[in-house]
């Protein structure tokens, strides 16, 4: 005979030890009795926090782009054994650009995760 429940749709989860006892004391500390109550609070009303990458993999492009012009310049200085004061320059600017760059980046990420707590 089937039973007839308001939720008749069930869902498994797989946990490990470690998680299992983060989660039943979030369940603890939210006050809801159940694990049961809790999941279907916090999948229906839960936040979900995704992240946004693309700015990252452009500041690892920019980082890479003057990266290899470094190298250049080093390998340059290797091979002939001397560096213009112009070289010198240029060189110390391309490392000024890669930490203002992630300097910048770093800045704007703390920014963004302070507006997303408040």
């Amino acid at each position: 005979m089937k039973e007839k429940r308001q939720r008749s749709i069930q869902k498994l989860i797989r946990l490990d030890d470690e998680e299992n006892q983060f989660i039943m004391g979030k369940v603890r500390d939210s006050g809801i009795n159940s694990f049961q109550n809790f999941a279907r609070h916090m999948l229906i009303q839960g936040q979900v926090i995704t992240h946004d990458y693309s700015e990252l993999i452009e500041v690892r492009r920019a980082v890479n782009a003057i990266g290899r012009n470094v190298n250049q310049t080093v390998k340059y200085i290797n091979m002939s054994g001397e560096i213009s004061h112009d070289e010198l320059e240029h060189l110390l600017m391309q490392i000024d650009d890669v930490k203002n760059l992630v300097a910048t980046f770093i800045k704007d990420e703390r920014r963004a995760h302070e507006s997303e707590v408040l």
